[in-house]
């Protein structure tokens, strides 16, 4: 009991911090590029020449796969080391955006929300599982409080597209929403496991493994030792045994 307390005690590594807070901006990241897109959907209507659920729908391509690619992005951070991760996953989110005003029409669009989508999806789960490595213990507590980044962004990020619109016109507001995005290319850069992952959380578990490998090897010396005495008491047994002393040893 005293061993498992000890391996889900939080990290002591001041880097934990770092890993929450960039959690709290990948998140302020998504929600706000989630409402921020609603804000340029007039102008792609327009653009596209299509209808307001259409568009509507492509734009809710991100949010939906952030989530619904949850299993595969599971594997791929289980291929790659978490940073590299991270790093892929924010450019995949970033750079479909900028090119968004190259999309000539709406597939085109869509495909291009596909890959921000994913790309969300991988930095994100990256920093989830980062975060329970550094706060086992206070995981419930530490990641609601991440997830006010997801309030903060969707109330700043659409006023800066909306100024953005107003400054720049449709290419540049896009443009600057890939910029932003990109800033999760550095919230994954900074993503590594606990420097006391191995003196925090592995004593413990090593305690336990060599106590259990104990227990099996003296398990296996009684269990040799019990052979042995049979494998001796039938071979003194046996007719071609003629050894006085070892007979009257087993007799005892």
């Amino acid at each position: 009991m005293e061993a498992e307390l000890e391996m889900n005690r939080d990290s002591t590594d001041y880097w934990r911090f770092v890993i929450m807070f960039s959690k709290f901006f990948i998140l302020a990241i998504d929600g706000g590029l989630s409402k921020s897109l609603g804000v340029l959907v007039p102008l792609m209507v327009e653009r596209f020449n299509s209808n307001y659920k259409t568009v509507g729908f492509v734009c809710t391509l991100p949010a939906t796969l952030w989530n619904l690619f949850a299993p595969l992005a599971y594997v791929v951070v289980k291929l790659m080391h978490p940073t590299a991760a991270a790093i892929l996953g924010g450019l995949l989110a970033a750079v479909p955006l900028m090119c968004v005003p190259l999309a000539s029409n709406l597939i085109i669009f869509g495909a291009l929300m596909v890959l921000s989508g994913i790309g969300m999806s991988v930095v994100y789960l990256t920093s989830f599982i980062t975060i329970y490595e550094y706060f086992p213990k206070s995981f419930v507590f530490v990641n609601a409080v991440t997830f006010y980044g997801l309030c903060a962004g969707a109330l700043c990020l659409p006023l800066l597209t909306e100024k953005s619109l107003e400054a720049y016109g449709y290419d540049g507001a896009f443009l600057i929403l890939g910029g932003i995005a990109l800033h999760a290319v550095v919230c994954g850069a900074v993503i590594r496991p606990p420097r006391d992952y191995q003196t925090n959380v592995c004593p413990s578990a090593t305690k336990v493994a060599k106590d259990q490998s104990n227990d099996s090897f003296k398990r296996d010396s009684i269990y040799e030792t019990t052979w042995s005495m049979f494998s001796l008491f039938a071979l003194s047994r046996h007719e071609r045994c003629t050894s006085p002393a070892l007979v009257d040893w087993l007799d005892r």
